[in-house]
Formats: C-alpha cells, sequence, structure tokens
C-alpha cells in the first residue's frame, strides 16, 4: 500500500460511522460510483466496492508537492497536460554587444511547459553566479577607486522592455544620485553637468533598456531620500543605504529579482532596502 493509500485508509477510519455509512450511500447512487465499478470493480469482491470507491475518491481529494507546483495525488504526471515550448535557457556565459552591454548568451531547448519555471529558475541561478565572478575583472582603473562600476552592463531579460536605460548619476558637489532614464547614458549626464554648471559628475549604476517604468519603481521605492527640489523630483540623497542598491543591482545578472526583492522588503517592514556598509 503506497504513503496516498494509506493516508485515504486513515482519514476514512477516522471518520464517524454515521458519516461512512452516509458517503457509501450517495458513493452507490452517483453515476461516478457506476463508472468506477464498470472499470475498476471486476478488481475487487463485490461486498467491497463502496469500500474502495470512498478511498479512490478520498485520494482523489489530496494534493501534493513537485517541482512543478501541487497536483492531486490521483493523477499521474503523464496524465497532467503535455504542451511543450521552446524557452531560451542561459549557459552561464556572456558576450559584449555593439551597445556596450554584456548580453547572456544561452540554447533553446524545448521541454514540456510544466518543467518551464524549475529549468530557468536553475539556470538564472547558475547565471547570476558566474556573472558576479566576471564583474570584478570588468571594473575601469579610473573608476575603480571612486565608484567600484563598469560602464559594461549586462542586459536582464526580464526588464528589456525599452530603448531607454535606466541610470544612477553621482554629484559629489550635493552628495545626491540622480536616477533618470536615457537611450544615451553618458550623453545625457553632459547635458546635465552643463545644465547645472557641475563637473565631473559621475554614472555610478545603469540598467539596460529597463525604461520608465522601472524608473517610477525605484522612485517610489527610495521617495524617501528625495532632496534637491530645485533640480526636480529625481535626486535622492547618496546614503548607505541608496549606494548599497546601486552596488549590488551592479553585481546581480538578476536585476529583475533584486529589485522585487527590496521592493518586498521595503512594504514588509518599512526599513532600508538594502543595509548600510
Amino acid at each position: 500500500m503506497n504513503r496516498s493509500l494509506r493516508k485515504a485508509l486513515e482519514d476514512y477510519l477516522a471518520m464517524p460511522e454515521a458519516e461512512k455509512v452516509t458517503l457509501g450511500f450517495r458513493a452507490a447512487c452517483s453515476e461516478d460510483y457506476r463508472i468506477w465499478k464498470d472499470k475498476y470493480g471486476k478488481n475487487c469482491p463485490a461486498r467491497h466496492h463502496a469500500y474502495n470507491y470512498l478511498l479512490f475518491r478520498l485520494r482523489l481529494s489530496m494534493e501534493c508537492r513537485t517541482i512543478n507546483g501541487k497536483r492531486k495525488v490521483g493523477v499521474r504526471l503523464n496524465d497532467l497536460p503535455t504542451g511543450r515550448e521552446t524557452v531560451f535557457v542561459p549557459t552561464g556565459a556572456f558576450a559584449l554587444a555593439e551597445s556596450g552591454c554584456y548580453q547572456p548568451l544561452g540554447v533553446r531547448k524545448e521541454m514540456k511547459s510544466s518543467y518551464k519555471k524549475h529549468v530557468l529558475k536553475k539556470a538564472r541561478k547558475e547565471m547570476d553566479s558566474s556573472w558576479k565572478q566576471i564583474y570584478p575583472h570588468l571594473l575601469v582603473e579610473s573608476v575603480k577607486g571612486g565608484t567600484s562600476f563598469s560602464d559594461a552592463m549586462i542586459v536582464d531579460l526580464k526588464l528589456n522592455v525599452s530603448e531607454q536605460h535606466v541610470y544612477f548619476l553621482y554629484d559629489s558637489s550635493v552628495n545626491a544620485i540622480k536616477i533618470g532614464i536615457s537611450s544615451d547614458v553618458q550623453r545625457r549626464r553632459i547635458q546635465i553637468e552643463n545644465q547645472l554648471g557641475i563637473e565631473n559628475m559621475k554614472v555610478v549604476g545603469w540598467v539596460p533598456y529597463a525604461g520608465q517604468k522601472l524608473e517610477a519603481r525605484l522612485h517610489k521605492l527610495f521617495n524617501h531620500l528625495r532632496t534637491c527640489p530645485e533640480r526636480g523630483k529625481e535626486w535622492f540623497r547618496a546614503t548607505g543605504e541608496l549606494k548599497g542598491f546601486v552596488e549590488g543591482l551592479n553585481q546581480t545578472a538578476m536585476k529583475a529579482e533584486f529589485i522585487e526583492e527590496a521592493e518586498s522588503k521595503a512594504s514588509r517592514c518599512g526599513g532600508p532596502v538594502v543595509e548600510a556598509a
């Protein structure tokens, strides 16, 4: 007797007698019971039909956890929908594109739709681990001492929704970071320097092709750090919290998950999204 059948039997034996009689009566009068009896009844004595049918029904009501999520115990994996699709699976390698961003390399695999979530979760974790090992070697000497930032940034396919990049621009004169969007980040930096009459601003991070939606999410996330109202609504105090967030964002390949985790932490406890170093 397997575990699910044993659990069904335990549930049945724990029922009051009156409930057993009621269930047995309903079973004997149901169309499902007649169908079951025609299909499986010949495998057991007639006096045990109602009893075995009740165990069968109790078993079907149970659920078990699998890598593909919850499913009914009485439903075999092969009986589930067998839709297949072709999925891009990252390999953990990267290539430098013409845009100056690193693109994750991968292979297209055909698989059951039910396997997709599990396979991608594992592959993206391996890609993130690989990026964390590669990133320190991409740092440019001119910015190593100040910002620990590399212009060569990875594209997160989950955030690849726009032609514009989200950037973090640091102004040491007011110790503030501007969170904005532009299709050409370095040209935008020069424009802002000219507008404000300030030199040596630094782009300390950017998220390729993430667009206005992510910009709005980040503005909301760091709303409590807004500063320099005379410059507009896109400047935020460069606290340890914000600097730690930008540094962590630069070093992860799974930027969408990193941002979602920060948002979840902020809404859950109202504390800083990243602890200051």
